[in-house]
C-alpha cells in the first residue's frame, strides 16, 4: 500500500471519528439541555451549534478523502486494523478514569502513552517526551492559569 493510500485512508478514518464525535455532542447536548433560541440561548445551544460543525467538518474530511482515494484495494488488502482506534478510545476512557483518583500529571503520562502505542510509527523517547511536556504542560494551563480545581498529584 502506498504512502499517499494510507494517509487517505487515515484522513477518512479520522473524518468519521470527528464526525461522530460532534453528532454524540448534538445527542448529549439535545437531550441533556435546553436549546432555547438564538435570542435566548440555553444550555445545549452552543454544544449543538459546535457538534454540527463537528458533523459537517469530519464529513468534509473524509468525504474528500474517499472521492481521493484510489479503488484498488480491499479493506483486507489496505491492512486496516482496530487497534489504533481502540487504543486511542481506551486512552481517553483510561484518562477518564484516572483524573480524579491520580491527578491530572499522572494520567496525562499514561494517555499519551496508550494512545502512541496505537501508531506503529510512534517512537519510544519521542513519546515520552510528547508525554513529559504535555503532562506538566496541562497542569500549568488548566490549574494554574484557568483555575480549574482539578487534582495535580495523586496524593
Amino acid at each position: 500500500m502506498s504512502a499517499t493510500h494510507k494517509r487517505l485512508q487515515g484522513e477518512c478514518l479520522s473524518g468519521i471519528a470527528i464526525a461522530l464525535l460532534g453528532a454524540g455532542a448534538i445527542a448529549l447536548a439535545t437531550t441533556e439541555h435546553t436549546l432555547g433560541t438564538a435570542a435566548r440561548m440555553g444550555a445545549g445551544y452552543m454544544p449543538t451549534i459546535l457538534g454540527a460543525l463537528l458533523v459537517l467538518l469530519g464529513g468534509l474530511i473524509a468525504g474528500r478523502a474517499w472521492l481521493s482515494s484510489p479503488r484498488r484495494s480491499t479493506p483486507d488488502e489496505a491492512g486496516f486494523t482496530l487497534r489504533a482506534p481502540l487504543l486511542m478510545l481506551g486512552a481517553v476512557i483510561l484518562f477518564a478514569l484516572l483524573v480524579d483518583q491520580w491527578g491530572i500529571i499522572v494520567a496525562s503520562l499514561l494517555t499519551v502513552i496508550t494512545a502512541a502505542i496505537g501508531s506503529r510509527e510512534a517512537k519510544l523517547k519521542e513519546t515520552l517526551a510528547l508525554a513529559t511536556v504535555l503532562a506538566f504542560s496541562v497542569p500549568l494551563l488548566f490549574v494554574q492559569v484557568l483555575g480549574l480545581p482539578l487534582k495535580v498529584w495523586p496524593l
